[in-house]
Order: C-alpha cells, then sequence, then structure tokens
C-alpha cells in the first residue's frame, strides 16, 4: 500500500526552460535517466513509446516526471531507501558497474551509501543519475531544470 502520495499536474509547453545561453536541456529520447520500457504506462510517451527497451518521452519534463515516480516508489513501496539500495536495484550489476554508479552518485551529492534517503534527496540524486545516465549538461544546469519542474510549476513531492 502506498504510504505517501505523489501529485504532479500534467506538463503544459509554458514549462520549457534555457538556460543563460539560450539552450534547452535535451537528452535521448527526452529519458535523463534511460528508464526501461515496462509495463508502467507514463505519461508523455511518444506513440512509439520505446526506443531499443527504453521509453521515449514527448519532452523531457515527462522522463523527469517518470523518475520522480519511480524513486519515490522505490523508497515507500519497494523500500528502497540508501543510495546502494537505490541504486543497485536500478542499475543493477549485470548492465552497469554498480559500485563506480553509487561512488560517483555519493560524491555528487554528499550523501553516504548506507544513508537513509529522504523524498526531499529525490532532486539531487536525479541529477546526478542523469549525469551518470549520459547527460553531459552542466550540473548546476540538470539541477535548474529539476528544481523548475517540480517547484516552481506547483508539482509537489510530499
Amino acid at each position: 500500500m502506498l504510504k505517501k502520495k505523489i501529485r504532479i499536474p500534467p506538463f503544459h509547453s509554458d514549462m520549457v526552460e534555457s538556460d543563460a545561453n539560450g539552450v534547452v536541456f535535451k537528452c535521448k529520447r527526452n529519458n535523463p535517466f534511460n528508464i526501461r520500457k515496462s509495463f508502467s504506462r507514463w505519461k508523455g510517451l511518444t506513440e512509439r513509446g520505446s526506443d531499443g527497451g527504453f521509453c521515449e518521452f514527448v519532452d523531457v519534463r515527462y522522463g523527469i516526471r517518470a523518475y520522480i515516480i519511480l524513486i519515490h516508489n522505490y523508497i515507500h513501496i519497494r523500500v528502497l531507501r540508501t543510495v546502494r539500495q537505490i541504486i543497485s536495484t536500478y542499475a543493477p550489476s549485470s548492465e552497469n558497474d554498480t559500485e563506480a554508479y553509487i561512488k560517483y552518485v555519493c560524491f555528487s551529492t554528499g550523501f553516504d551509501e548506507d544513508e537513509i534517503l529522504k523524498d526531499r534527496d529525490i532532486i539531487d540524486l536525479g541529477v546526478a543519475m542523469s549525469i551518470m545516465e549520459g547527460n553531459p549538461q552542466r550540473k548546476d544546469f540538470i539541477t535548474k531544470i529539476f528544481y523548475e519542474t517540480v517547484s516552481e510549476k506547483g508539482w509537489v513531492i510530499h
């Protein structure tokens, strides 16, 4: 049973943001976390829905939304509450260098690998995971996009 609810309103076209140089946050498939195709019916999937086993979203904000819901469910339903638990499930050693992934996320966020994470940590975790998943944008720009997507647009994690 879901212990906490997550409420995220639908995407609106006025949410497209860019940095001071006019560079819009872009990533392959608008999926900054390389979320795999599954039985989940994520909002914002393209008609094609996936590309090479990965979800494809119509806008990066939907990719961020899917990540937030996925990690929220890891924490509250699957009871995966540490960086080690989350990354070991999200990026298993059968497909990734999980230890290097954990070390990078801890280095980037300042979290200890066995520290219990809170909902408010989802953004910092996501910024590090997005970079680890191959999105070369500057950390400050990715952080800005996350906060604008989640906070300023009225999306609430509670």
